[in-house]
């Protein structure tokens, strides 16, 4: 059987057979199949229960807009009842239960919002809107509660609304004004919510949520999937698309804001479509037309993203207020993250610079994939002389597993990189059986709390070989691996189950801690609570006996170091608009026009840019490339000027500079 690792995930080549019945149906071959391959399987008991029974009404109601604790508590006596219905497979009858409650308590809400949004809002009050903890860790505990809970969550959004409508000068309090728009378009998204899952049917969707909430209950990352599903994960995972040629993404107002063209591209080369430009519309070849303002971004890119969909019309509206249609067709666009660049940063010291976004592979190269671009950016930044190397692995959420493997090999002469265990707990040692580095100087690795799976493995295997200086905020603490299988006779179903626990060489795991870095930097990702130990069941970290005999480099002390960064931060205004801005993001959201806006711009002046003190240079070998090649050269503008103006990269360079005139 062929396999590969992938974002810590294996997915297998299986057949089978089957046709799909109710989803409620299948939730016994969910848990066999689950119970028989996740690397720490918990017992189908009460306990069991009680998290099912959560996870089933977080799945239907995950903004809790719909349900009271009143309601959960007329199930009261099936919340430590499910293991027993299950393996009587009496589970369908209470689901049917379910659905009919929640088709009820939805028809609820259509009716509640038509009535609260048929005038405006009350903005005097000092209410408050706590987005970091939304939605409330429980259900509202009867209906007066409940609808106090409703109208802080719309308040959030016609506010939203309403500055994503502003004009440039606004200061708020003419966001009013924009009122009567903002709750015309909350209405509609809010009512094709419910539409979406009236369109599906309220007793599908229960089942089908049913067996997510049984996956779930195991831990954050195995999940069932259905066929749509899987087939949308696998195609993420190419690394070559057809695309329309730009990237969108939804800022702090819910608008979606075109944030990168690709040179080249069906965009870039209509002439018609520019960064900063709201994306409003599309229209499709079968006449469906999708408002930005009806979807969540997510859901809003599976449609367009869709194989199915090689044409469409796009609306844009321009930062001058005029609208344009345009209707692209896709092509082929190689992904823009899997490329790897090396920089010279140029001061003191020549300092090499190398971002790796993802863990990508790629069959079709001799390279293989993120690990041989790696080495060949390293091997054109030694021939300019370098002193010192970053790599830069913020943000880096992980990919494939054995590139992770063979990019530590780069840098450390023979041994182990990592350990792991599978379902049979047998732990086995991951090693890198090449002799030889391909560079073996100084070396920084940056992380931040997105960094992430594969990021954290080659982290921890660097820092645990004493190989490299681990720098910037703790990393998120996935320490896992999964397998994509089908459920037993069927072909439309699936499941992704976690069957590898990912440890360090010291024996010690980064799940659910994350790699701590050896000298910690300001990280604003630190207050997103996101990150693994935020998750509901995640796997707790623990540790395995078995060895793994390596010899540690001997590191020069970083303590020294690691002051000096401190001082150099304490005087930095761009660090303390970071800590400012972490502060900020942890308080609750005023939902008066003016309060809202203030909170609202405060981000966009509590960070400034910064200019470092080196120059940013290209390799002679890339910018022979770049001579010939605008698509490259455009691109690598942008590249340089992004790296120039980072004051984390300016501090890494920093810190490298005293690491290597360290006596």
């Amino acid at each position: 059987m062929r396999w590969r690792w992938v974002g810590l995930l294996i997915i297998l080549s299986v057949s089978s057979y089957g046709q799909t019945t109710s989803p409620c149906d299948h939730a016994n071959a969910l848990i066999n199949l689950i119970q028989k391959n996740h690397v720490q399987p918990i017992p189908v008991d009460d306990e069991w229960s009680k998290r099912v029974f959560k996870n089933l009404f977080d799945e239907l109601d995950p903004l809790h807009l719909y349900f009271t604790q009143a309601d959960l508590n007329s199930f009261a006596k099936q919340q430590t009842q499910l293991d027993s219905l299950v393996k009587a497979n009496k589970q369908c009858s209470w689901i049917k239960q379910v659905s009919e409650l929640y088709k009820k308590r939805a028809g609820e809400y259509k009716a509640w919002l038509e009535q609260a949004l048929s005038k405006p809002f009350d903005y005097s009050a000092r209410d408050q809107f706590d987005l970091h903890n939304f939605p409330a860790s429980s259900f509202s505990k009867d209906t007066p509660s409940l609808d106090s809970y409703r109208k802080s969550y719309l308040k959030f959004l016609l506010l939203m609304r309403m500055y994503t409508e502003r004009i440039a000068d606004s200061t708020g309090r003419e966001l009013i004004s924009y009122e009567p728009f903002a709750r015309k378009n909350v209405r509609k998204k809010e009512l094709q919510k419910v539409a979406d899952i009236e369109m599906k049917g309220f007793e599908a969707y229960t089942g089908e949520s049913f067996l997510k909430a049984i996956a779930l209950a195991y831990d954050p990352h195995t999940t069932y999937m259905s066929e749509s599903e899987k087939k949308s994960f696998n195609e993420q995972l190419s690394d070559e698309n057809l695309s329309f040629g730009f990237s969108v993404t939804e800022d702090e107002t819910g608008s979606f804001v075109v944030t990168e063209m690709i040179p080249g591209g069906p965009a870039w080369n209509s002439n018609a479509v520019r960064e900063g430009d709201i994306l409003l519309s599309v229209l499709l070849p079968d006449q469906r037309e999708l408002h930005t303002m009806d979807y969540e971004l997510d859901d809003f890119t599976d449609a367009i993203t869709s194989p199915a969909v090689t044409k469409a019309t796009f609306t844009f509206r321009h930062a001058d207020g005029q609208l344009t249609n345009i209707e692209l067709v896709k092509d082929k666009v190689r992904s823009m993250e899997n490329t790897v660049s090396g920089y010279v940063l140029q001061g003191s010291k020549k300092i090499g610079y190398i971002p790796l976004p993802s863990f990508y592979f790629d069959r079709g190269k001799a390279s293989g994939g993120a690990a041989g671009d790696v080495a060949k950016a390293i091997i054109k930044l030694n021939k300019e002389n370098i002193e010192g190397l970053i790599l830069d692995l913020r943000s880096n959420g992980g990919g494939s597993v054995e590139e992770a493997v063979d990019l530590a090999g780069i840098f450390i002469d023979f041994g182990p990189v990592i350990m792991y265990k599978m379902p049979d707990q047998t732990v086995s040692v991951v090693k890198d059986l090449n002799r030889g580095t391909i560079y073996n100087g100084p070396l920084i690795v940056m992380v931040n709390g997105f960094s992430a799976s594969a990021s954290e493995l080659l982290a921890s295997s660097l820092q645990d070989h004493k190989r490299a200086l681990i720098v910037g905020g703790r990393t998120h603490g996935k320490g896992t691996g999964q397998n994509i299988l089908p459920l037993p006779g069927s072909n439309r179903e699936f499941s992704k189950i976690t069957t590898m626990k990912i440890y360090r060489i010291n024996g010690k795991t980064f799940q659910h801690r994350g790699v701590i870095p050896d000298i910690t930097l300001p990280d604003v990702t630190q207050s997103l609570g996101e990150r693994e130990e935020d998750y509901e069941y995640a796997l707790s970290s623990d540790s395995v006996t078995k060895k793994a005999y390596y010899t540690p480099l001997a590191m020069k002390m970083f303590t020294p170091l690691a002051e000096k960064s401190r001082q150099r931060i304490e005087q930095s205004a761009a660090f303390n608009g970071v800590q400012k801005l972490q502060g900020n993001l942890l308080k609750p959201i005023s939902l008066d026009p003016v309060g809202f806006y203030q909170y609202i711009k405060r981000p966009d002046n509590a960070v400034v840019q910064n200019e470092g003190t080196f120059t940013v240079t290209n390799t002679a070998f890339d910018n022979s490339l770049y001579a010939v090649d605008v698509f490259r050269k455009i691109l690598n503008e942008k590249s340089v000027k992004g790296i120039r103006q980072s004051f984390y990269i300016q501090e890494a360079y920093n810190i490298m500079l005293d690491y290597i005139s360290q006596k």
